[in-house]
């Protein structure tokens, strides 16, 4: 399981960190439409898309949502699922995820 804390994308160290996990969980705060400030602290679904598509991971959690990025949730996984293939589940507290062996 790999857990991302807020990022925006661009260390590629974190893919390759990242690369083979069954788990991996990427914060979902804004939107594609985000401006600048927030795009230097948060990936956008696009990007978030990529990076999960790199990695690979067996199942994607979507989490630390935010006003903004809930307000067109669907819209926003169904961006990220334009480049990642795999389920896509969205996080909330408590939630449970199993892995299969």
């Amino acid at each position: 399981m790999v857990l991302s804390a807020d990022q925006n994308g661009s260390r590629k160290e974190f893919i390759d960190f990242a690369k083979g996990a069954d788990l991996l969980m990427m914060p979902a705060a804004i939107d594609d439409d985000a401006d600048a400030q927030s795009r230097f602290l948060h990936a956008t679904p696009s990007v978030v898309g990529k990076i999960a598509a790199q990695i690979h991971p067996k199942m994607l959690v979507l989490d630390h949502f935010m006003g903004r990025s809930l307000k067109d949730k669907d819209k926003n996984v169904a961006i990220i699922q334009r480049y990642y293939h795999g389920p896509v589940f969205a996080g909330r507290d408590l939630s449970c995820f199993p892995l299969s062996h």
